[in-house]
């Protein structure tokens, strides 16, 4: 079974979790063929969630520590100067927490979300081992960059074939 989550499906599901919710401007989305370009320079903070049951794959949000920081700010209604590195780390996985469940009603019904992971420092290169990108949207304002990208594990009768 593949994932049926489009990319605009995707980008209106975090842009609610980003704009709605916490009033942050994420900027542009970056052109496909940009986007390997922009992201994993940039990443300073990763966050993934897992999805397990009838389908298996992973979501992972990566960004500069700028919109991280922005995000955080928002979030626990502080400075974005203020903001202390475990305030980055727990926001950055509440927002995958909130953009995993938005995406969780249309996988199938089995399917489970686990606790979010964040990872933190500099250059990060984002993925999820033994899994494949599915759909991914990266947005760009400036020079800071917000991505989120799903991806999904190969099937358990593909494995076995």
């Amino acid at each position: 079974m593949h994932v049926t989550v489009s990319e605009p499906d995707l980008a209106e599901i975090v842009e609610g979790a980003t704009s709605m919710m916490l009033g942050l401007d994420l900027g542009e989305i970056a052109p496909r063929d940009a986007v390997s370009d922009v992201t994993p320079s940039r990443c300073a903070i990763g966050a993934s969630v897992q999805f397990t049951g009838e389908w298996s794959g992973a979501l992972v949000i990566g960004c500069d520590e700028s919109i991280g920081n922005e995000a955080a700010a928002a979030m626990f209604g502080c400075e974005v100067d203020r903001v202390a590195a475990d305030e980055l780390a727990d926001a950055l996985g509440e927002l995958a927490n909130m953009i995993a469940g938005n995406v969780k009603p249309l996988l199938p019904a089995t399917t489970a979300l686990s606790l979010p992971t964040v990872v933190q420092g500099s250059h990060l290169l984002l993925g999820i081992p033994g899994a494949t990108p599915a759909v991914g949207v990266t947005y760009q304002r400036g020079a800071s960059v917000f991505s989120v990208e799903i991806y999904e594990r190969a099937s358990k009768a593909a494995v076995i074939a």
